[in-house]
């Protein structure tokens, strides 16, 4: 099959989305776990602050891989893979420190 060549384009496209849809995935996995566990049946705060660190911890190591992988590359996808990586790691750490910091469910 012939590669059209617009396809490098969409792959460069979504090797340097795919942070920020960790980072999305992240993000719509805590609030719907907190909101699923905080709704009914009495809520287990240490399981679902064990679940939503280790989605966390997850997130962070699939980030820097992706961070050390973008490191090997030259020229104009590194930086923005670079500044994509970086900023999911900001917005992952943003979004897991009221996990951290904060009771699980608050009546």
């Amino acid at each position: 099959m012939k590669q059209t060549p617009a396809a490098p384009f969409f792959t460069g496209v979504w090797a340097g989305m795919a942070p920020l849809v960790v980072w999305a995935a992240h993000f719509a996995f805590g609030y719907v776990a907190i909101a699923v566990a905080c709704v009914g049946a009495p809520p287990d705060p240490q399981g679902l602050r064990a679940v939503l660190l280790g989605a966390t911890a997850l997130a962070f190591l699939v980030l820097a891989a992706m961070l050390w992988r973008a490191s090997s590359l030259n020229g104009h996808a590194q930086l923005m893979r670079r500044v994509g990586a970086l900023l999911s790691l900001i917005g992952v750490a943003w979004s897991g420190v009221p996990v951290v910091l904060l009771p699980a469910c608050v009546p």
